[in-house]
């Protein structure tokens, strides 16, 4: 079902069903004609503030292949067991594997991440190539008087809250890995660049200092990402604060 709202006096889409998909928790106060009460707010998901959308207003997603969009944290380890996986379903497409007959074959596996699936994998000696490690960043929730972060196993996609600053805590020291990483690589290359103008070869120092712009740029992301996530716990927006817990002041 989907979910209407007004903005600048017209009637836009912002999502569908729990999937607040065109609207970020900062645009909540740009639009009207939508309950954001209690009741609302436990069951939504917001958009996460991606640095590269700060344009976009409610209901403008630029593209179907962005409703979903994520942002996958290498080195976010997480006990896996602790949370809940999907199925993944795979097919051959048409014609199968048995081109004479034409059949489909189609195969449903527990997630390659999940307890389950990893004990089938090792049993059966199977290997599954390709699967992407860290977690995937993907919406904000109203929570506890907070707007904690949602996300995502990389694998199955099946998607979970992290309600505390201490559940968030690998996904925050992750997200600041790759800054640093980034400013890291922006410095050695800075260092190459002004080695390459000592030497009188300003074609090799002007790529270096290309190469140390864009990681700097890089790492600015990776700042902004940690900043955001961090914001929705430490100074979540006013309108949250219907869903903290009666006794939260006791």
């Amino acid at each position: 079902m989907g979910e209407y709202a007004y903005y600048q006096g017209q009637r836009v889409k912002i999502g569908t069903c729990e999937n607040l998909t065109d609207l970020r928790a900062e645009h909540v106060s740009q639009i009207t004609g939508y309950d954001f009460g209690r009741a609302t707010l436990e069951g939504v998901r917001f958009r996460f503030p991606f640095p590269e959308e700060d344009g976009m207003v409610p209901g403008r997603v630029d593209s179907s292949a962005d409703l979903d969009k994520c942002l996958n944290v290498p080195g976010a380890e997480f006990d896996h067991a602790t949370y809940d996986h999907s199925t993944i379903h795979l097919s051959t497409g048409e014609g199968g594997l048995n081109t004479k007959t034409g059949n489909n074959v189609r195969v449903s596996f527990p997630c390659p991440l999940s307890p389950r699936g990893a004990a089938i994998a090792e049993a059966a000696e199977l290997n599954f190539f390709g699967t992407p490690r860290g977690v995937n960043i993907v919406q904000q929730r109203a929570w506890d008087g907070m707007l904690v972060l949602v996300c995502a196993c990389p694998a199955c996609g099946r998607r979970f809250r992290l309600p505390t600053l201490a559940d968030v805590a690998p996904v925050l020291a992750a997200v600041d890995a790759q800054a640093e990483a980034y400013r890291q690589d922006a410095a050695r290359a800075a260092n190459r660049a002004d080695m390459w103008r000592k030497e009188g070869n300003d074609r090799r120092a002007a790529g270096e200092d290309t190469e140390a712009r864009e990681n700097t740029q890089r790492a600015t992301y990776w700042d902004t990402i940690s900043d955001r996530i961090l914001a929705g716990y430490t100074n979540p927006p006013a309108f949250v604060a219907v869903t903290a817990p009666a006794d939260a002041d006791a």
